[in-house]
């Protein structure tokens, strides 16, 4: 018994030592190679298409199908035959231009383009968490394959090519549903249940919902819409891919994703989202970008009454209404 124990603990620090250098390297996978001996083999390279990279004194390397500390490992050796005897790093750098994507718990499941001052509080606003959601258990994987838990309160800024999945509280006794359908949320749990049901009593597909694009998310994993449904699972469906949207928070009467429209403005959108609750604070409605450009602070009372010009949404734009007396966010 002792003896298996001993096994599995030696497997088990195996396979965190693969973790942690990565999965297999790709054509497009950009190489940043260091070293503190020599100046001249610090660079950064991208994975052909046949699969290799240039290093300088040693040429061409393949890399394609080895992991960090195997490449790492073959530019040593190749470095040593050459007579070189530097030491070096090898990391997967991310490429500045690739976007940060959300999954999970939320109503949008969605990508944006990433910019230096984007933080987690801008994707989870646009994305719109369901009420079960852990906001103190994010899940934030980077472009290298590695994890990291944050919280939404810590709010921190995201870099190129972040995956974040929000995870459940705790498994719920019901069927999540969200995404493209007219109430998202909990429906209750019964055995033998299809996500076609599911869907059903959340209101079915919604105006902007895509019926050709249902899935089914379990412990983090996706699923083929026609698995027998357990407890905890989330039923999404897709968003229409040529429509576009805007996604209002706060306190409105029907909070979550409205169609964007050409033209469409912040009265526009406020409207369609059942206009604001008793409790809502029309004099500090904020509007946050995800395309560039700069969020503002509206007084929305002052627009109704006609003393200030109504504000022109982009799509993606993000609109909060504040509950009165609440501290500015």
């Amino acid at each position: 018994m002792k003896a298996r124990l001993i096994v599995l603990g030696v497997l088990c620090a195996l396979c965190a030592s693969l973790f942690a250098q990565g999965g297999a390297l790709q054509p497009g996978d950009r190489i940043a190679i260091t070293s503190s001996d020599d100046a001249s083999l610090s660079v950064t390279r991208t994975v052909t298409r046949d699969g290799y990279v240039y290093v300088p004194v040693v040429g061409v390397t393949n890399a394609a199908g080895q992991n960090l500390a195997q490449l790492q490992t073959a530019i040593t050796s190749q470095l040593r035959s050459h007579g070189n005897f530097a030491h070096v790093k090898v990391a997967k750098e991310a490429d500045p231009n690739a976007p940060i994507t959300i999954s999970g718990l939320v109503g949008l499941t969605t990508s944006v383009p990433w910019r230096p001052d984007r933080h987690l509080s801008y994707l989870l606003a646009f994305a719109n968490p369901g009420k079960a959601a852990n906001l103190d258990a994010i899940q934030i994987t980077d472009a290298a394959g590695r994890l990291f838990i944050a919280s939404a309160t810590t709010d921190p800024a995201l870099r190129p090519g972040d995956s974040v999945f929000v995870p459940n509280l705790s498994k719920p006794d019901e069927i999540l549903v969200v995404g493209g359908v007219k109430t998202p949320g909990g429906v209750t749990y019964e055995p033998g249940m299809d996500a076609n049901k599911a869907i059903a009593k959340a209101g079915g597909i919604s105006g902007h919902g895509d019926p050709y694009q249902i899935s089914v998310e379990r412990d983090g994993q996706k699923l083929e819409n026609t698995v027998t449904l357990l407890r905890g699972d989330i039923v999404r469906v897709g968003l229409v891919a040529d429509r576009r949207f805007v996604s209002v928070q706060g306190a409105v009467k029907n909070p979550g994703i409205v169609e964007f429209k050409d033209g469409m403005t912040l009265l526009d959108v406020i409207d369609a989202a059942g206009g604001v609750t008793i409790k809502g604070d029309l004099s500090r409605v904020q509007v946050k970008s995800l395309i560039g450009r700069t969020d503002g602070r509206y007084d929305v009372a002052a627009i109704k009454k006609g003393l200030k010009p109504d504000v022109k949404l982009l799509a993606s734009d993000i609109v909060d209404i504040p509950l009165i007396g609440a501290r500015g966010r």
